[in-house]
C-alpha cells in the first residue's frame, strides 16, 4: 500500500477546501444581509449598539435615543409601559446597564399616555415620551 507524503495531503486538503471557502466568502459579500455578516464587515460587530434598530421595537430604540440624548443614569417606566410585557422587557434590556428604579426622576411614558402631574415633559418621539418628575 502506498502512503501519501504529508505535503501531498496538505495540498489535497487545500485543493478541496479552497473552492468551498471562496464560495462561502463570495456568498457573504453578495448577500442582501451582508451588513450583518462577520465575513463581509467584521468591524461592524464591534460597533456600539450594532443591530439595535433592526432587532428592537420602536419604543425601545426611541427610549435608547432619549436616554443617550439626556444622559440619564436611571429611569422609571410608566404603567402603560409596564403593562405591555414585551415593550417593558425590551426597554429594560435595551437600556442596560441603566437601572430601572422608582427613585429616578426620569420616567418613560408611551406616546398615548398623559404625563403625570408634577412631571415636566423633556422630550418625545412618535411612540415614547421622557419626563422629569419631582
Amino acid at each position: 500500500m502506498n502512503s501519501l507524503k504529508p505535503a501531498t495531503v496538505v495540498i489535497l486538503l487545500f485543493l478541496l477546501a479552497f473552492p468551498q471557502v471562496t464560495a462561502t466568502y463570495f456568498k457573504a459579500l453578495t448577500s442582501p444581509f451582508r451588513e450583518y455578516s462577520l465575513l463581509a464587515s467584521p468591524s461592524r460587530a464591534l460597533e456600539h449598539r450594532f443591530g439595535t434598530g433592526d432587532t428592537l421595537p420602536t419604543e425601545a430604540v426611541d427610549a435608547i435615543a432619549l436616554a443617550d440624548k439626556h444622559k440619564i443614569t436611571a429611569f422609571f417606566l410608566s404603567d402603560g409601559i409596564t403593562k405591555d410585557e414585551l415593550i417593558y422587557q425590551r426597554i429594560i434590556e435595551a437600556l442596560y446597564p441603566l437601572a430601572p428604579t422608582i427613585e429616578s426622576p426620569f420616567v418613560f411614558f408611551k406616546a398615548g399616555e398623559g404625563v403625570l402631574a408634577g412631571c415636566d415633559l423633556l422630550d418625545e418621539t412618535a411612540v415614547v415620551k421622557l419626563a422629569r418628575c419631582i
